[in-house]
């Protein structure tokens, strides 16, 4: 009788289906699995309940056959490393493009702020924050660590090559 009123006997199971069918819908739309925490797909907080998925499979607590649904769909487990991976293959692409890392601080490459990501990474580098594997990469890829400095350099070579030139 329970059953023809569409009780159900596994709310939990029934929930994570729920969820995982609207995470489903937000990638076929958005193109990636990566939901802002605070985003609502049809009304149930889906980036609160996929922030959870990620603590859960942190914590060797989200169920092995979960975990393997959630990956082939796409999720990946520490999005900040995705991003910093992401917006280096960005750094990549401009480099190739221009012949250098010099960019600009507003500079936007595929509606990413590339030029504020590498101020943050020179912060970090100072701090000790940036991790040795992150800076050899930076590095081998050609970025100055001072900016500043580098065009100072420049400039005063033009000058003595102004010099030279000139005599004076």
């Amino acid at each position: 009788m329970l059953d023809a009123l569409g009780f159900s006997w596994d709310p939990k199971g029934d929930m994570w289906e729920r969820n995982f069918a609207l995470l489903e819908q937000f990638k076929a739309r958005e193109g990636h699995c990566n939901a802002p925490r605070s985003h609502k797909e049809d009304g149930a907080s889906l980036g609160s309940w996929l922030g959870n998925q990620r603590t859960a499979m942190k914590q060797g607590r989200l169920d092995e056959s979960y975990q393997g649904r959630l990956e082939r769909l796409g999720v990946t487990w520490d999005q900040f490393a995705d991003q910093w991976e992401r917006n280096f293959a960005l750094l990549e692409q401009f480099k190739d493009r221009e012949g250098h890392c010099v960019v600009t601080q507003s500079h936007e490459e595929d509606g990413v702020t590339l030029g504020a990501w590498l101020g943050h990474q020179r912060k970090g580098k100072r701090g000790y924050n940036l991790s040795s594997e992150r800076v050899e990469r930076l590095e081998g890829l050609g970025v100055s660590w001072d900016p500043l400095e580098d065009q100072w350099e420049r400039n005063f070579a033009l000058l003595e090559q102004y010099k030279e030139r000139e005599g004076h």
